[in-house]
């Protein structure tokens, strides 16, 4: 599928991080799920009707979280 998808679509990373993504273990992509799931739960949080996000909104303790979700992502 990434050798199709590499051939005939426009893709943002290089072939390279698609395959080790592939490669993830099932508990390596539970956890990241995880991480996606309160990453957007803290953002739709502030954001408004036209999609844009306003950060000043968030409590502190919800800044240092995203923040630390984002660091976890990594």
């Amino acid at each position: 599928m990434n050798d199709w998808l590499s051939k005939n679509c426009h893709r943002k990373y290089k072939k390279e991080y698609y395959e080790a993504f592939a490669n993830l273990s099932a508990d390596t992509m539970r956890a990241r799920d995880s991480i996606q799931i309160q990453i957007k739960a803290i953002k739709s949080s502030c954001k408004d009707e036209f999609g844009n996000y306003h950060f000043d909104r968030l409590t502190d303790s919800e800044w240092n979280t995203l923040r630390g979700l984002y660091i976890q992502k990594k």
